[in-house]
């Protein structure tokens, strides 16, 4: 089975989710009742994670959200901040 589909596209609900959360925090403040910190600009932990997605579902709005992010390494992803 193709992953991507699994549970009728699940991922592609989650990023989509993801990324309006980035841009409006409150979308998860109201659904968990804790503040949600969201650096500014976004960094590699906000947004990295749309890297990989991107290569293989280019997307305008979350190529929108990544151009926002100085950087988009992540440590725990094999890529250490800029000095």
């Amino acid at each position: 089975m193709h992953l991507y589909a699994e549970a009728n596209g699940a991922i592609h609900r989650l990023v989509k989710l993801c990324a309006a959360g980035l841009e409006n925090p409150a979308i998860f403040e109201k659904r968990v009742g804790v503040r949600q910190m969201v650096s500014q600009p976004y960094e590699g932990e906000d947004i990295g994670w749309a890297v990989p997605y991107m290569r293989r579902f280019p997307n305008v709005a979350l190529e929108a959200l990544l151009a926002k992010a100085p950087w988009v390494r992540y440590t725990t992803w094999g890529g250490e901040p800029p000095a």
